[in-house]
């Protein structure tokens, strides 16, 4: 009896030792992908021409950084909990939404092709695009981070972060309304999009040929990059999608736990590789603005402080040959 309380205490042990390994495998990828939500701000905020996506990838970029900081709480304490759930489930959800809304709009670009040429989009269709975009990926996450914790399903019983508990029926179907319904649909969503715009693109090619407009293949050379947005999303939210759908018919496994809690950690960090892959000459003309204003921010502190030093030094000097000017003048002073 004492053997098995013993293997009982070093099991615990063993869990806690577990969770607390999980924890901080959750605040490094956390921390990693919010340096890389923090760095699409930057980028957006340092774009000298904003066009319609690049508003979307700074509401993506915004969501997935709220998502890496409400994974950071600690849930001490049941208001806590409830915080970091309502948290997770809206910046989760929003995310998400918010790259599947570029998604659309790449679809809806190729769809306004005229003879095979592109159409664009006014600044007025832009307005009213970007009206309902706020409203399905601001207000929907609302309404179903708000489900769990208005039906008391908030909290946690897997040792990872709190969002929807794994305990009863009720909270199953809680989970796949506040989240899962919409990440599943949007990874389908996604992925649809994503074969279009390859056949489309591939499409418009061939029927271009040589008579394609530097500028069309410029913007068909952007739309093929964006593709990766959708696919970053679709990277993000696969494992965890597997290890939930396991864990509805009962079977927990600890690998799957933790690509679960990685993939779903790195959301923002996917994002600001796609950021890099789609927008690559507009984010290198920033860092190296921005690194160009660092050195020359660099130089002027040093010129500055090479001013100051000659100046201290010709003060120093002055000092000195005052001193001795002064002691010549004066006869009680010998100077030798």
């Amino acid at each position: 009896a004492c053997s098995g309380c013993t293997s009982g205490g070093d099991d615990d042990v063993r869990e806690r030792a577990m969770l607390r390994a999980v924890f901080i495998l959750i605040i490094v990828f956390s921390c990693l992908s919010m340096i890389g939500s923090l760095f699409i701000l930057f980028c957006y905020w340092n774009f000298k021409s904003r066009r319609y996506i690049d508003h979307l990838t700074a509401g993506m970029g915004a969501t997935s950084l709220g998502f890496g900081i409400a994974t950071c709480l600690p849930p001490n304490s049941s208001a806590a909990c409830k915080i970091q759930a309502f948290s997770i489930g809206f910046f989760g959800v929003s995310s998400i939404l918010w790259a599947s809304a570029i998604a659309y709009v790449l679809q809806r670009v190729l769809l306004r092709c005229d003879d095979g040429f592109f159409v664009q989009i006014t600044s007025a269709e832009s307005t009213a695009l970007m009206t309902k975009t706020l409203v399905v990926c601001l207000g929907l996450p609302i309404l179903t981070a708000l489900l769990p914790v208005f039906t008391g399903s908030a909290g946690r019983d897997d040792g990872g972060w709190c969002w929807v508990k794994n305990s009863t029926i009720i909270d199953h179907v809680i989970r796949l309304l506040s989240g899962y319904l919409w990440i599943w649909a949007s990874f389908v969503f996604n992925c649809v999009v994503l074969v279009r715009v390859l056949y489309d693109a591939d499409a418009l090619k061939r029927k271009w040929g040589h008579d394609a407009s530097p500028q069309d293949l410029k913007l068909l050379e952007s739309i093929t990059r964006a593709k990766v947005f959708p696919l970053a999303n679709v990277l993000a939210y696969f494992w965890p999608s597997v290890n939930r759908l396991c864990e509805s018919f009962g079977a927990t496994l600890l690998w799957l736990e933790l690509l679960h809690f990685t993939f779903a950690s790195l959301t923002g960090f996917f994002n600001a590789c796609a950021l890099a892959y789609m927008m690559k000459a507009k984010v290198t003309r920033v860092v190296q603005a921005y690194s160009i204003s660092l050195q020359e921010l660099l130089l002027a502190r040093e010129g500055e402080e090479s001013d100051g030093k000659m100046r201290h030094e010709r003060r120093a000097a002055n000092d000195v040959e005052d001193v001795a000017k002064g002691a010549n003048a004066d006869p009680g002073i010998v100077v030798g």
